[in-house]
């Protein structure tokens, strides 16, 4: 029987932020999902101009597998809701974590589409077993492409890892370092992906992972058979920081 998986996507944008065309990571994320072979494993749940009451309504609802928020970050490190009236609701990183914690039976990872939100991702990480986060500002049009290609990679079997690696390569010519994407992990929350069949070549990826390890930048052995093994070059590790 086919496990389907949850994709929560709740989106924030006050009256007085920098718009974001919240809609088109939404789309984005539909289309990276159509795209892969496993599509119909997925369920995309959009979430809208949402304030901390209603999101805290929709993770008890629909208790999803993976949580991407979309919005505005500060440099307090918090992600930033809107009220009913248009206006900011912050979300501190250690309770909003906390919170996401109670869900993590079911809560395998959260991409947090926002600038500054690298703390937060690396908080919510003492909880669930993945988390994105940027470090400074987050590049709208880049973004949309990274979170299309992480749900075509996942929706073709990809674990987590792997996902994501296979996504930032779309961007490492395009912005610096401190501007991509990182992935934390709890190791002892690991995710097995579940719910779609791999492909033997994707079995052989993983497989290579399974045999490297975690990479960081620096590791020149990892990275050389990283690159030899994808044909790939360039910043797309993550890294501790």
């Amino acid at each position: 029987m086919t496990n389907f998986k949850k994709i929560l996507v709740a989106t924030a944008n006050p009256d007085d932020s920098g718009q974001v065309r919240t809609d088109r990571f939404i789309s984005s994320i539909q289309k990276g999902l159509q795209d892969a072979e496993k599509s119909d494993v997925y369920n995309v749940i959009p979430v809208l101009a949402t304030d901390l009451g209603n999101f805290a309504n929709s993770l008890e609802k629909h208790k999803p597998h993976i949580l991407v928020l979309v919005g505005h970050g500060d440099r307090l490190d918090r992600f930033v809701f809107e009220t009913q009236d248009g206006e900011r609701e912050f979300a501190k990183p250690i309770p909003f974590a906390n919170t996401l914690g109670l869900y993590s039976e079911t809560l395998e990872s959260v991409l947090v589409m926002s600038c500054h939100s690298q703390s937060l991702a690396k908080e919510i990480t003492k909880h669930i077993a993945y988390a994105v986060g940027y470090e400074e500002e987050l590049l709208v049009k880049v973004a949309k492409e990274y979170v299309e290609k992480f749900f075509f990679y996942l929706a073709n079997g990809n674990d987590y890892e792997l996902t994501n690696r296979k996504a930032r390569t779309v961007m490492q010519n395009k912005i610096h370092e401190n501007q991509m994407p990182v992935l934390f992990q709890n190791p002892s929350k690991k995710v097995i992906s579940k719910g779609v069949e791999q492909t033997e070549a994707t079995k052989q990826d993983n497989e290579t992972l399974k045999d490297l390890g975690t990479i960081h930048i620096g590791d020149k052995v990892g990275r050389d058979k990283i690159e030899k093994q994808f044909n790939i070059k360039g910043n797309y590790y993550e890294k501790d920081r």
